[in-house]
C-alpha cells in the first residue's frame, strides 16, 4: 500500500529566500508516517496504547529541487520491509 500525503509549505518553514529549511523535511516525513499509519488502521494512539513503540532507526534523503513557500509537496509512503528491533 502506498499513501500520498500532501504538504502545504508554510512561511515559517522557509528561510529568507522562501526556501524550505532542510531540517523541516523531517517534519514532513513524520506527517506522512502518521497519515500512513492511520490509513492502514494503526494510528499512533492505538499502537502506543497496545504498548508498542514505532521508532525511526534511520532515514536517508537526497535534496533535489528546493521547495518554496506556498507550494504543495506530496510525500509518498510505503513499507518496503519490516523487522523487529533489538
Amino acid at each position: 500500500m502506498r499513501v500520498c500525503t500532501p504538504i502545504t509549505i508554510r512561511y515559517a518553514e522557509t528561510d529568507m529566500m522562501g526556501i524550505v529549511y532542510h531540517a523541516n523535511y523531517l517534519l514532513y516525513f513524520e506527517d506522512a508516517r502518521t497519515a500512513f499509519l492511520e490509513a492502514i488502521g494503526f494510528p499512533y494512539r492505538v499502537i502506543e496504547e497496545a504498548g508498542y513503540l514505532s521508532p525511526v532507526v534511520s532515514f536517508s534523503v537526497e535534496y533535489g529541487e528546493p521547495l518554496r513557500y506556498g507550494e504543495t509537496a506530496v510525500v509518498r509512503t510505503r513499507v518496503v520491509s519490516s523487522r523487529p528491533t533489538n
